[in-house]
């Protein structure tokens, strides 16, 4: 679990960050594939949470669902300009 979550993590700072400065994402592709990433973390994350709950997923439930400074709480909220366009495109 320890490697998930530290991706998990990762994929998430970059993408709640100031990411339109950052060196780490230098294109608007680039943001892209870092944000269907963490749709399949996130799907990943759920089929976990759907067995037997992993100790370490037990244990980061603040960080994940704490009000304020979860994850997925900032992720409801997120919404990129740089995402934003024609669905159909």
């Amino acid at each position: 679990m320890t490697p998930f979550l530290q991706l998990f993590r990762q994929t998430a700072s970059l993408l709640l960050s100031d990411s339109t400065n950052s060196t780490a994402i230098s294109s608007k592709e680039n943001y892209a594939i870092l944000a269907q990433a963490l749709i399949l973390l996130n799907d990943i994350y759920y089929d976990f949470t759907c067995h037997d709950l992993p100790p370490a997923i037990e244990d980061s439930h603040d960080q994940f669902f704490a009000p304020n400074i979860g994850w997925f709480q900032a992720f409801l909220l997120w919404d990129p300009v740089v995402l934003r366009g024609d669905v159909c495109s």
